[in-house]
């Protein structure tokens, strides 16, 4: 892992393909994430014909080493591609490996064992990898290359709505800043622990919140509905009619409540989604939530053709094989 500081590798061209890549770390600290320099090397990317499952899981404590082979056996039971994780507990920044996955964790600066996010990613796809930014405890970047150019993926854990206001809006804006700095063309991805039920009633919000919404629209509903339509994401989970043991992502420990709080958001630019759902199945010690996973990124002619047209006439070959 680079340090703070490090002078960055030396850049090379696509075609140059040396071993698995090292991605670049970069730290933005509260300004909230610094643009990475270019990774050394870089492979092809995700081949964006195959189905990509990307999850979203709160796992309560992420803390110990001895936790990951079972989180790792879970996302490789329930072919999990990528994951956004909350509540790691993890302090500092970092990455590690186990089971097949690649954990990259943004965590408190001061040594502080709370919050924290991460995202892990099979070992299958880990060389896609080129950046990685930790920005702090609550938002963490990791950019990827895929076939059609780059993918920006952001975790998130979002205060709950007992927080004060001005809380709230400065992790939006704090959120804000991060997705600036990601490239205008990448395919962007934010998945988390919101902390926010999208609510029901669409008004306003129809192309960010789809017609099986969920809860009742409170501080926390508006702030995060605000931030999709101003993005231009896709709240996965609205878009698809599940029975409520396949929708609620968060149960109550003392019973009788159940929400759903965790998203997978995805950039309109793209007509990538294919499902989501929640995997009660998914077990990890003591957590009170539950895995999300949407399927992605089946890329139809359409969007190849009006978003990279220039490369999909240089390339038409690679995806008739």
């Amino acid at each position: 892992m680079t340090s703070a500081g490090q002078s960055p590798r030396e850049s090379r061209t696509l075609n140059q393909v040396v071993g698995p890549p090292s991605p670049t770390f970069s730290y933005g600290g509260g300004r909230g994430g610094a643009e990475a320099a270019p990774a050394r090397r870089i492979t092809p990317g995700i081949n964006l014909r195959r189905v990509l499952r990307v999850g979203s899981w709160n796992v309560l404590s992420l803390s110990d080493d001895h936790r990951l082979p079972l989180l790792s056996g879970e996302l490789s039971r329930l072919r999990v591609d990528i994951v956004g994780l909350s509540e790691t507990r993890r302090p500092g920044s970092g990455e590690t490996s186990s089971g097949g996955y690649t954990y990259y964790w943004s965590g408190m600066s001061n040594g502080h064992r709370v919050r924290g996010v991460a995202i892990g990613i099979s070992n299958k796809l880990q060389p896609s990898v080129i950046e990685v930014t930790p920005v702090d405890e609550h938002i963490m970047r990791v950019r990827m290359k895929h076939t059609l150019g780059f993918m920006s993926l952001v975790a998130v854990y979002a205060p709950t709505e007992m927080r004060k206001t001005e809380e709230k809006e400065m992790f939006y804006a704090k959120l804000d800043s991060v997705l600036d700095q990601c490239p205008p063309r990448d395919t962007l991805v934010v998945l988390g622990d919101f902390n926010a039920t999208t609510g029901t009633v669409r008004d306003g919000y129809e192309l960010c919140v789809g017609p099986h919404g969920s809860g009742t629209r409170n501080t926390n509903s508006s702030l995060l509905l605000n931030f999709a339509r101003s993005r231009r994401l896709r709240i996965a989970g609205s878009w698809y009619q599940r029975p409520e043991l396949h929708r609620w992502t968060w149960y109550s420990n003392a019973g009788g409540v159940a929400n759903e709080i965790d998203h997978i958001l995805v950039s309109t630019r793209w007509r990538i989604l294919q499902n989501c759902r929640v995997y009660r199945s998914a077990e990890f010690f003591g957590t009170d939530h539950r895995l999300v996973v949407a399927t992605e990124f089946l890329v139809r002619y359409s969007e190849l053709r009006d978003s990279c047209k220039d490369y999909w006439f240089d390339n038409w070959s690679v995806f008739w094989d």
